[in-house]
């Protein structure tokens, strides 16, 4: 299995890609942070809210091309604005959403811990 380092533009590698699967494995819900519940849709999910990727709703296709975007399960995730448009940063990216596409995304808020 062969991995490849990606990061931002300051060339900070935050996760990596597995190169058999297409996986991305990013930012992960560390010890001193604790879940709340209840889970929610990312469309749903309050602006300046952090939270963890439970799951993903839909047609294989559409899940796998919302991992290679970086919604993986157990990303951590915070919605920076938006309803239509979601805004999100993940794995030090902002990446811009359809609200549609949020819908398909299950998350749980995080309390506490260090930002994604």
């Amino acid at each position: 299995m062969a991995e490849v380092e990606w990061g931002n533009s300051l060339g900070n590698g935050r996760g990596r890609v597995d190169t058999d699967t297409q996986s991305h494995f990013c930012s992960r819900v560390t010890a001193t942070q604790s879940y709340s519940s209840p889970r929610m849709r990312l469309s749903e999910m309050p602006v300046g809210a952090r939270g963890r990727v439970c799951s993903l709703e839909g047609q294989s296709q559409f899940c796998q091309r919302l991992r290679e975007m970086g919604f993986c399960e157990s990303a951590v995730i915070e919605k920076v604005g938006g309803q239509h448009t979601l805004l999100c940063q993940i794995c030090g990216t902002k990446i811009a959403l359809s609200g549609r596409a949020g819908e398909h995304i299950v998350v749980e808020l995080l309390t506490g811990g260090a930002r994604a």
